[in-house]
């Protein structure tokens, strides 16, 4: 029999429509270093496309748009299997248990 978590599935699925590629769903887990990652992974492409618009030379921005765009494909497959997991309840705590269904 699978070990059952004290965190809701129901609290983590409406983290995760609300403000799923900010990784709160992971946070609210205990994952919190791979919640910074999805922060992060969120949060660079921004910036890098704020510098994108700053840079009038046009030396750098083909590799930093690739990055961009690499970092946001990443995330995207990443939340999207999150996603299913948390539908499926199949999404786990920081102690591997799965979560409660309320």
């Amino acid at each position: 029999m699978e070990n059952k978590s004290d965190k809701s599935n129901v609290v983590a699925l409406l983290l995760y429509v609300i403000v799923g590629p900010l990784g709160a769903h992971r946070f609210y887990v205990g994952k919190i270093g791979t919640g910074v990652a999805q922060l992060l992974s969120c949060v660079v492409p921004v910036v890098l496309a704020f510098q994108l618009m700053t840079d009038s030379s046009g030396n750098a921005a083909r590799p930093m748009a690739v990055l961009a765009l690499a970092i946001l494909a990443g995330l995207v497959v990443w939340v999207l299997v999150d996603g299913v997991q948390i539908l499926r309840q199949k999404f786990t705590d920081s102690e591997g248990n799965t979560l409660k269904f309320s």
